[in-house]
């Protein structure tokens, strides 16, 4: 049904609205000023257009407008003053939006930990066309946000693979960190879609693989082996992403399901400084709260501790990470910043730091700048212990990546390597 977190979900086929009609044993008149014989015919007009082309977006946001129209004023003949989703239906029942099939508990809304039934529990008819006049609303305004958005380096197979190619011969010695190009589409997607991929070079051919195992990155993978000359998004409109209907399609409904990545979101975000040899902490939206000593919680990419970044300005923001909802990315709409990872504070005093960043992979000289600015003030515990994927130049995947160090042994390391911090950088607003 109609679901904020998925805009892009497209209206119930034909095949789908005669399968839900069957279902709720409803009958259509012939009559064509019938309201559901105007909304069946509006359907049909509306899948006769083509959907991967963004030359007929216009035509088709035009049609679901009508179909929001057609669908409310049935609703209005029926319930005289408009149908509200509360509504009671059979039986005296009101309709609890959870109950058109059995779910699966979710872990985060890019997974689902079980199957849910694919059949559906509404049999009224005039729930399921209130939601496809909800979903026609959304999704004509999903269209035309779209509209503007159809252009740059997903414009074409060709285009997202020159901008790999550039990428690749650009050098990446430099203080501040951009996103990696394998998650640069979840950046250019207006709705922030959970885009991961990982891009090898392989004689000047990038091989893509999906590094987040959801519906959307595998689509993208998709998209570019076909090498298509469509933008990614326009071509998106005909894939099962865009045209799956919860519930009454005949696939497991887990397979499209992932939402969206907060971008800019200041909600739970907390801003660290050091007072007296100590981390505080206080949320970016909790107005003239003060600090309070930092105790971080929950896991971070398997381990305790929250994701940070450090910003270009010099802040330093920590937020728990959550996989395919709030990443890296999300603290500064994915732009650069000094460093990232994932912190463990108790007390106050670091525990646990590492630079384990999917979106800006930051070396051991990134980090060494950051770890040096925080071993000076003082504020690592005595049995803190630090992480990094490349200081001893083999791959990140080797399980001696995964052996932590003290502070005092990585300093040491890195200087048999000669790695120096970066320097000489001006920072308006540094938390230290």
């Amino acid at each position: 049904m109609a679901d904020n977190k998925h805009p892009w979900r497209d209206v119930m086929s034909l095949d789908t609205w005669q399968k839900m009609l069957n279902f709720t044993q409803t009958a259509i008149s012939t009559n064509p000023q019938d309201p559901l014989n105007k909304i069946s015919q509006q359907l049909t007009s509306y899948h006769q257009l083509e959907k991967p082309n963004q030359g007929i977006f216009s035509k088709r946001i035009e049609a679901l407008k009508v179909l929001e129209k057609e669908a409310g004023q049935y609703l209005q003949g029926k319930h005289h003053g408009g149908y509200q989703r509360g509504n009671s239906h059979k039986g005296g029942s009101s309709v609890n939006p959870r109950s058109l099939a059995s779910r699966g508990s979710r872990s985060n809304n890019n997974s689902v930990s079980t199957s849910p039934s694919l059949m559906p529990q509404e049999k009224n008819i005039d729930r399921w066309v209130y939601s496809l006049a909800q979903r026609a609303r959304k999704k004509a305004h999903y269209l035309e946000t779209l509209s503007q958005s159809l252009t740059g380096h997903l414009n074409s197979y060709s285009a997202f693979f020159d901008y790999l190619q550039r990428k690749s011969n650009s050098s990446a010695d430099s203080e501040l960190l951009s996103l990696r190009p394998g998650v640069k589409p979840e950046k250019w997607d207006p709705f922030h879609r959970p885009i991961e991929l990982e891009a090898k070079n392989n004689h000047q051919e990038f091989i893509l693989k999906a590094t987040h195992p959801n519906a959307i990155s595998h689509a993208f993978v998709e998209w570019y082996n076909l090498q298509t000359q469509k933008h990614f998004f326009e071509w998106l409109e005909g894939h099962p992403i865009c045209t799956f209907t919860k519930y009454l399609d005949a696939c497991d409904p887990s397979n499209f399901e992932f939402g969206r990545v907060q971008y800019d979101s200041q909600s739970a975000v907390k801003e660290v400084f050091i007072k007296n040899g100590h981390l505080s902490a206080k949320s970016l939206t909790g107005g003239n709260h003060p600090c309070e000593p930092l105790n971080t919680r929950g896991v971070a990419k398997q381990k305790p501790g929250e994701a940070y970044v450090w910003l270009k300005d010099g802040a330093l923001l920590i937020h728990p990470h959550n996989v395919g909802t709030f990443h890296h990315s999300s603290f500064t709409g994915g732009g650069k910043v000094r460093c990232a990872g994932t912190i463990a504070v108790t007390g106050g005093k670091i525990e646990r730091l590492d630079n384990s960043s999917g979106h800006y992979r930051p070396s051991t000289r990134h980090f060494l700048t950051l770890l040096e600015i925080l071993n000076q003030q003082g504020v690592l515990s005595l049995n803190a212990q630090v992480e990094t994927h490349d200081l001893f130049d083999i791959h990140q995947q080797d399980e001696r990546q995964k052996i932590p160090l003290s502070p005092a042994k990585f300093l040491e390391e890195a200087k048999k390597k000669s790695l120096k911090p970066y320097s000489g950088f001006s920072l308006k607003n540094a938390f230290f």
